[in-house]
């Protein structure tokens, strides 16, 4: 067309975080807890989320336990895991909006290798459930919070592996085991 004079206006475009394979792992992994919950208590996805935003003490319980059972199934394939236990809030029905998941990890032996990798599971994880509870969620630095035990600790009842059996405690709950695959 002679004369006729083209504009384009061009929107500005927030550019979109990255997604990293181990994002979307921690993404499914969580959506696959909730999942769960919902499953089990016949609320929807969009009701358990809402609840977990509202602080809803039983539901924030009921996410963690389900969460522990998911990661121990995934760090189970690791390798390196002989068994997972979780014990502290989640089992006494006590969660909160910014409470951990506390774990107990049995190991052949204590190594970097698998302190990074649960590390490394960790802050993705955390990011997803930031993610999830909203911008005005306040800061955690750690959802889970485990412990690398070995069966020498477990036997001489030596640091955290002490609550193993404590008869004085709530015992914690063993969701893996490598000689089954899976427990809880």
């Amino acid at each position: 067309m002679v004369g006729a004079s083209s504009h384009f206006s061009v929107a500005r475009v927030r550019p979109l975080e990255p997604v990293t394979l181990e994002r979307a792992h921690a993404a499914l992994m969580l959506e696959h807890a909730i999942a769960v919950m919902s499953w089990e208590s016949e609320r929807s996805l969009e009701q358990l989320k809402q609840a977990l935003r509202d602080g809803d003490r039983a539901t924030h319980s009921s996410l963690r336990y389900a969460l522990a059972r998911v990661v121990a199934r995934e760090i189970g394939a690791l390798g390196f895991v002989r068994a997972v236990y979780v014990y502290g809030s989640p089992m006494e029905n006590r969660a909160q909006a910014d409470s951990d998941i506390d774990l107990l990890v049995q190991v052949g032996r204590r190594s970097k290798y698998a302190r990074r990798r649960l590390q490394e599971l960790n802050r993705t994880l955390l990011e997803e459930y930031q993610r999830l509870m909203g911008p005005d969620y306040c800061a955690m630095h750690y959802l889970l919070d485990f412990h690398l035990v070995t069966s020498t600790d477990i036997t001489r009842r030596r640091g955290y592996a002490a609550i193993i059996g404590d008869p004085h405690a709530l015992p914690p709950e063993k969701i893996y085991d490598s000689a089954i695959r899976s427990v809880g």
